[in-house]
């Protein structure tokens, strides 16, 4: 095996790697947002999603749920928290290999000496305007809004006046996640 065809076949071992990475960072997108959607249902009306969960568990899984609403709600955070670590984990390790991805197809270029260039020159190429928008969707409206959302249900957190070490414990994991979410943004924007 020759070195072209060596970089031929790491190139092709990247690339399915990382379409791998990106179905994993939209299924995490999907359940973060499933998420999300949920503590904002338990910012707008706690007792109703406390019944409803309840239900399901009794339903679904025939479980009656001998725990408070608050212990629902922290588990809520954590699980939020672990799907956001995730996403970014994920969505970083994307934009970090399109750099990479980028170079292998320019010492492909050299050795064929053809223009190879799928998700580097070709993909930016004539970028659609609505490409651009779903992108900032991504990059700027998800993660602010996630800090309102957060912000808002811990603030409200405060105001109903639970019980204090489900407070406190919700409180470190929205902070944690405003942090990630200001982290990441930095990340993103860094260029």
């Amino acid at each position: 095996m020759d070195k072209t065809e060596l970089l031929y076949d790491h190139y092709k071992e990247t690339y399915a790697l990382h379409s791998d990475m990106v179905k994993k960072r939209d299924a995490f997108f999907v359940m973060l947002c499933i998420g999300i959607t949920l503590l904002f249902c338990f910012l707008l009306s706690p007792s109703e999603v406390f019944t409803s969960i309840s239900e399901m568990a009794k339903d679904y899984f025939s479980l009656k749920l001998p725990f408070q609403f608050t212990i629902i709600q922290s588990f809520v955070w954590v699980i939020i928290l672990h799907l956001f670590m995730r996403y970014m984990q994920t969505n970083i390790y994307i934009e970090r290999q399109y750099k990479y991805i980028e170079k292998l197809e320019m010492g492909i270029s050299q050795s064929f000496q053809v223009t190879f260039s799928r998700e580097s020159a070709n993909y930016e190429n004539e970028y659609p305007l609505v490409l651009n928008a779903i992108h900032i969707i991504y990059v700027w409206v998800f993660p602010i809004l996630s800090i309102i959302i957060i912000a808002l249900k811990i603030y409200f957190e405060k105001i109903q006046n639970i019980n204090i070490i489900p407070f406190i414990f919700d409180s470190i994991i929205a902070i944690i996640i405003i942090l990630l979410n200001i982290f990441y943004l930095s990340f993103l924007h860094k260029k």
